[in-house]
Order: structure tokens, then C-alpha cells, then sequence
């Protein structure tokens, strides 16, 4: 059902986290120059910077957010359960913000030893989530709004 609204969300908070595996989560520089490494949650291949492969964890924790947005599209015949669904999605999303920003921050620590004095500066790939979250919580509130027509409906009977 493409036509809800929530649908459309839920499909936009999909394609957020496959933007998410293909943009970095952040950029290290010593202050004022250029990039020297990224933290990226899949593979990248780049000749300018380095990249750094984050956890094995938040990779499958991205996977799992997307998979559970398209998949609550189809729950749309049980509103309660579509909506306990993208719940818990936005709950997902929530743990992953705080890992990627704790690993990022982390990483800094790590890579302080380095010459140059890394510090993090935060990309797309991190700003992306948190705009899932918002269009997830959305959704939810639609979901939520169309169980309520219904009920209103039903009483009307």
C-alpha cells in the first residue's frame, strides 16, 4: 500500500539506510586540512583517503534498520503490529546513533597517537540516521492516526 503516507516514509527511511553503507561516517584531519582517513561501514576504496572499516556490528545494525523498514510497508493489514514494528525500528536507530557516535569518538582516541592529531569530523553517513529516526517516528504517528480512523469508524457502527 504505497499510497499511506507512512509507506512513503517508511520506503525514504529504506533508502536512508542504503545511503548509509555508501557515504562516510567521519572524516579524520588534523585541524584545518584536508581528510587523511574515513570511517566507512562497508569497504571503500578511494586514492585520496584511507579508510577505516567500523565494527561488523553497526554494519548489520544498518542492514537490519532498512530490512525492518521495508518490511513493516507490508504489515499494513495490522495496524497495531506495524506500528510495535516501526517502534522498534525507531529503537534501532536510536542504539545505533549513540554506537556510531561513541565508536567514532573511540576511534579518535585510538588514532590520536598518529602525527597530526586526528580529530573526527562528522559526515553525511552519520547526519543520515538521525533524519531516519525523525521520518520513522513520523510514520509511526501516521500509523497511529489511521488505527485511531478506524476505531472511530468502527464505533460509528
Amino acid at each position: 500500500m504505497i499510497q499511506r503516507i507512512q509507506s512513503f516514509l517508511l520506503v525514504l527511511a529504506a533508502c536512508g539506510a542504503a545511503l548509509c553503507l555508501m557515504f562516510p561516517v567521519a572524516l579524520y584531519a588534523p585541524a584545518g586540512e584536508d581528510p587523511q582517513m574515513a570511517l566507512y561501514l562497508l569497504p571503500h576504496s578511494s586514492d585520496a583517503i584511507a579508510f577505516i572499516r567500523i565494527d561488523w556490528i553497526l554494519t548489520v545494525l544498518m542492514f537490519l534498520i532498512g530490512i525492518i523498514s521495508l518490511v513493516s510497508i507490508f504489515l499494513y493489514k495490522n495496524r497495531i503490529r506495524q506500528m510495535r514494528v516501526v517502534t522498534v525500528n525507531v529503537l534501532l536507530s536510536a542504539v545505533y546513533i549513540a554506537l556510531t557516535l561513541l565508536y567514532s569518538v573511540d576511534h579518535a582516541l585510538a588514532v590520536a597517537h598518529l602525527p597530526g592529531n586526528l580529530e573526527p569530523n562528522y559526515s553525511i553517513g552519520s547526519y543520515i540516521p538521525m533524519v531516519m529516526a525523525v521520518l520513522l517516528i513520523i510514520a509511526q504517528r501516521c500509523i497511529r492516526a489511521d488505527e485511531m480512523k478506524v476505531r472511530a469508524a468502527d464505533r460509528l457502527r
